[in-house]
Order: C-alpha cells, then structure tokens, then sequence
C-alpha cells in the first residue's frame, strides 16, 4: 500500500493481474487517482472534533463531488453514537471504524485499507465487509485491502492475491 500511495518511492510501479487464464501488465500509477489510505493505526487531528475529524476531506469537496454523502456513511457504519465522544476516549475499534468512514467520506475513486477490521468486533467487522462491498458496486470504487483474514476478504472480493513472504 506504501508503494501505490508513493509514500515508499519506487522508480516503476507493475501490476499483473491473471483474469480469465489471462496475464495482464499495466504500469500503475494511482497519482491518476482520487486515492484514500486508511492505516493500521489511525490518527486523528486532536485539535478537532470527531465530527470535524471525519469530515476533514468531505468539506474539502465541493458540492457536486460530494456522491457518497454523510449520513449514508454515519447511519451505514452505526457510528452515530461515536460522534460526540471525546478523541482522547475512542478504543482501537471505535478509531478505526471513524478512520474507515473518513476515507470514505472524501469520495475517492481508489480506497486502500491497511488491516482495517483487525480492531473491531464480529459484528462490527461485518458490518464494515458488507458496506465496503456495497460502496465498491454502487460507486465502483476500487478497494485494495491487505489483511490476515481470509475468510472476511473473499466474502466481498472478486480479484484476490495472495502474498507469501
């Protein structure tokens, strides 16, 4: 994910994707993209509300770009009950489901997730699975997840890769 969101510099970025019996190459460069990152650890803005937080990239669109709205997201994730909650007082799950509803809120067009269901809870990590394969159909948003969790992942993928390091 570093590579793709060029915080790691590389010189030549190739992705080869086998569809169909098919080996497919493209150069890959997601500057062409509106791209959001959600890490494995999230930080916040402790200056800010949770609600100035989440809607840090969303007030930054305008209007007519603003497809995947706010109380979609809020009301979709159940994280209505976060809102008022003081930063400082979130647990691991709580800050990663608003890191999640962050990403989303800024509209993009690619969403890659760093291990995002790792902190939450069985029926928060469905509730987060099922959302993500609702966005990537009706928004077509392509979702790059890395994770440990199988099982989770090929529930609402449709390429899949698998890395052994």
């Amino acid at each position: 994910l570093n590579c793709f969101c060029k915080i790691i510099s590389v010189n030549y970025s190739n992705i080869s994707i086998f569809k169909n019996n098919c080996l497919y190459n493209d150069v890959f460069f997601l500057k062409d993209y509106k791209t959001s990152l959600v890490f494995q650890s999230s930080y916040f803005f402790p200056n800010m509300s949770i609600i100035e937080n989440i809607k840090y990239g969303y007030n930054r669109l305008l209007y007519k770009d603003r497809i995947i709205k706010y109380n979609s997201v809020i009301n979709n994730l159940g994280i209505s009950n976060l809102l008022y909650k003081n930063i400082k007082n979130l647990s691991g799950g709580e800050r990663q489901l608003l890191s999640i509803a962050r990403s989303i809120l800024s509209n993009p067009t690619v969403l890659l997730l760093d291990e995002p269901i790792n902190s939450l809870d069985n029926n928060y990590k469905k509730i987060v699975m099922s959302y993500l394969k609702y966005i990537n159909k009706k928004y077509n948003i392509t979702i790059i997840i890395t994770g440990h969790s199988l099982y989770d992942f090929l529930s609402i993928s449709d390429i899949n890769f698998f890395i052994n390091i």
